[in-house]
């Protein structure tokens, strides 16, 4: 009987190859929403964000339970959605920037917390079901 269980740099491979494909996509729902259904281009690109940094956090706790990194992901992106209430000359100017903005946003809404939630459920089903199907959920 051989050992099935992936190992870190299997998962890390896979994380890239999942971050090569949901980075675009996001990405794509800001600069070209009209290649999307309305609803998806108001709201995926919250959603893939957070799926995206779930994966991010896949390839540093490799060793991690899926729930529990679907529930950092959230907790990392809601942090930053709050973060968005503080304001700083340093931190607003980083905002302003074209990276700064992916990264950190640029103003609080209530709703993005849904979003993160539905990118939470996706990048889980992605974790589960492409990086770590060997490992129970």
């Amino acid at each position: 009987m051989t050992d099935r269980s992936a190992t870190s740099f299997d998962i890390r491979m896979r994380c890239a190859i999942a971050l090569a494909l949901l980075l675009p996509l996001g990405l794509a729902t800001r600069a070209q929403p009209y290649l999307f259904w309305p609803f998806v281009a108001e709201h995926g690109g919250d959603a893939l964000w957070c799926a995206a940094l779930l994966i991010a956090l896949r390839a540093v706790f490799t060793r991690m339970r899926p729930w529990r990194i679907a529930l950092l992901a959230f907790a990392v992106a809601s942090a930053v959605e709050f973060s968005q209430l503080y304001r700083a000359d340093w931190l607003d100017a980083m905002r302003r920037t074209g990276v700064g903005r992916l990264t950190l946003g640029s103003g609080f809404v209530w709703i993005d917390f849904a979003r993160y939630a539905a990118g939470a459920l996706i990048g889980h089903a992605v974790d589960v079901l492409l990086l770590k199907a060997d490992e129970p959920v």
